[in-house]
């Protein structure tokens, strides 16, 4: 998976943003995107660039898994993903620990403050054991519905 303007790589990393020297983002942009456990990817980091950006890659390469995180890291409905029915069915199911990790960096506002939402998943539990999910902002725990105030309005994603 390649994209222009940024960049997609699989691997550890941390929740710092990238630096960058031009004019702050617009508040509520998306710096930087980890997913862990995921779907498909086991670990991938996207660092979108300034602008448009495109993820191209074959069938099956992990496109939509990544419209997937941002749409359900931003407190998004499972339903308007149209895909998994449950949370439990975002976790990679190779992983042992049975838990996913969404994490996104967003800019706050034009003095290059940020915010990190994150996206704990757990495929075991919630209603008929489809899953459960927990949403911290900047490690405080708090409730879908503030996620969704404090970021990107999420509705049907363009896939």
């Amino acid at each position: 998976m390649s994209s222009t303007s940024g960049s997609v790589a699989t691997g550890a990393s941390d929740a710092a943003g990238p630096t960058t020297s031009g004019p702050p983002a617009k508040p509520g942009t998306i710096l930087k995107l980890m997913v862990t456990n995921f779907m498909s990817h086991k670990e991938a980091v996207m660092v979108p660039g300034p602008g448009f950006n495109v993820v191209i890659g074959p069938n099956g390469s992990g496109k939509s898994t990544l419209v997937s995180a941002i749409t359900l890291g931003l407190g998004g409905d499972v339903g308007t993903l149209g895909r998994q029915k449950n949370f439990a069915e975002f976790v990679n199911n190779r992983d042992r620990n049975k838990k996913a990790e969404i994490k996104i960096l967003l800019s706050r506002d034009g003095s290059r403050g940020t915010y990190l939402i994150a996206c704990e998943i757990s495929a075991s539990g919630g209603h008929r054991g489809g899953g459960t999910v927990a949403y911290l902002i900047n490690e405080k725990h708090v409730q879908p519905v503030e996620v969704r105030n404090a970021s990107v309005k999420v509705s049907t994603p363009a896939t």
